[in-house]
């Protein structure tokens, strides 16, 4: 026994332990899906059909018989076309790769620029392990999930150092491929009005007009009409329990009352307008962007899931970076009651992860069981808002990155390194 607990407290056990776990993961995926039927668990064919259609001039947005249907803008449609050139489980497998690959390099990049504290290597072997479960039935299906939040942690972590025209990039494509990460967008417009907001909107401006640019103007006007169309009457929110959206509107409904559509829409608009004045209040009272950033990007992405149009079970990969943050990354400060409200939060999802392993999953998922817990966390998050700008303060910032420059610590003032006592160890590099 104390053999084992010597091995697991080694530097190293949880990262490589992490390392050892997601390769592993994928490997087996990639088996599944090279040896698994075309359609078997997987949505990928789906924007392989909507391709092929967007070049013979049909219609992307056909439904399938016994499939789903293609939701995306139509740029999604015409982007995929390079993924045709290649057979089909190849491109499933790079697709999925490529997911993998967008999410453990944002949320790298995201947690050396962004988090108030250097984690130790155990504790960042630990944060990247709790993101799996989350994202797991994502990269499985081949949906796009992992893609998007992988986008928007580059973006996040692009504006943090400055690079606005990066930033503006990912949140554009993501914005692209679906449409609910302009949630994310415009917090950011919020958090930095005069440099992103011109670059995000005429990128995204330059984006919707490609239908129209390639296939003139009859042909991209008749694509966005299908795809409004689709968006008008897929209202799953009013569905049976086994398919409805997990979110808020599921709560009321399972545990009180379900409110009108036009009551919901309201909660909404005012959730997302006091998560805007949450960022510009942060915005006006602090020189530092780093904690308006971070929350722009916890907080928005847990009110695409518990409050955003569609959100399904596999949606709350987006929330994966806010769980395992949570988690992984709390404050010293944080209270014992607190630390009751993430444990209850992690056991609500590891009860969605058991279920998912049974027959009737659904019916776990239909308790509301996801969006309660994303409101658990984002509360957690939000109630130590002031608590992280204690931590920031005693991280280096650079105000701008103009070029390669590396950051030695600890700094060469005596109180300094005091003051930070165990993260003296650490180096940044940019």
């Amino acid at each position: 026994m104390e053999r084992w607990r010597r091995w697991v407290n080694r530097p190293d056990f949880w990262p490589n332990g992490a390392i050892l776990v997601w390769s592993v993961v994928v490997f087996v995926i990639t088996i599944r899906v090279a040896v698994a039927q075309p359609w078997s668990h997987t949505v990928y064919p789906i924007y392989l059909h909507a391709a092929n259609a967007w070049c013979t001039g049909a219609n992307p947005y056909e439904p399938i018989p016994g499939h789903d249907v293609f939701r995306y803008p139509p740029t999604m449609a015409m982007a995929f076309v390079p993924w045709t050139w290649l057979p089909l489980k190849l491109g499933a497998i790079l697709f999925r790769w490529l997911g993998v690959w967008l999410f453990l390099s944002g949320l790298a990049v995201f947690v050396r620029a962004l988090l108030p504290m250097r984690l130790s290597p155990a504790r960042q072997g630990v944060l990247y392990l709790l993101t799996l479960p989350l994202v797991l039935g994502s990269i499985n299906n081949g949906q796009t999930n992992p893609h998007l939040i992988g986008l928007m942690l580059w973006g996040i972590a692009a504006v943090a150092r400055q690079r606005w025209n990066l930033g503006a990039l990912c949140f554009t494509v993501a914005t692209l491929v679906k449409v609910y990460p302009i949630a994310v967008a415009l917090l950011l417009c919020a958090a930095h009005p005069k440099r992103f907001l011109p670059r995000y909107f005429v990128g995204l401006l330059i984006g919707l007009a490609l239908p129209w640019s390639v296939d003139g103007w009859q042909r991209g006007a008749y694509l966005y009409q299908q795809w409004w169309g689709w968006l008008t009457i897929d209202n799953r929110a009013l569905a049976d329990l086994e398919r409805c959206s997990r979110d808020l509107y599921l709560i009321l409904r399972v545990w009180w009352e379900a409110p009108t559509p036009r009551i919901y829409l309201t909660m909404q608009m005012l959730s997302a307008l006091a998560l805007a004045a949450v960022i510009v209040r942060m915005r006006w009272n602090e020189t530092d962007a780093r904690p308006r950033l971070r929350m722009t990007l916890l907080l928005g992405s847990a009110w695409i899931t518990v409050l955003g149009p569609a959100t399904e079970s596999a949606t709350y990969a987006l929330v994966a970076p806010l769980f395992a943050i949570a988690l992984a990354a709390a404050p010293k400060q944080r209270t014992p009651f607190a630390w009751g409200v993430a444990f209850v939060a992690a056991m609500l999802f590891a009860t969605v992860l058991i279920a998912a392993m049974f027959p009737k999953d659904w019916m776990v998922q239909a308790l509301g069981v996801q969006p309660i817990a994303t409101l658990l966390l984002a509360a957690i998050v939000l109630a130590e808002v002031y608590e992280w700008p204690d931590m920031d303060a005693k991280l280096p910032v650079a105000s701008s990155i103009q070029g390669p420059m590396r950051m030695h610590w600890p700094p060469k003032d005596r109180g300094m390194r005091e003051s930070v006592g165990e993260t003296s160890q650490w180096y940044c590099q940019r």
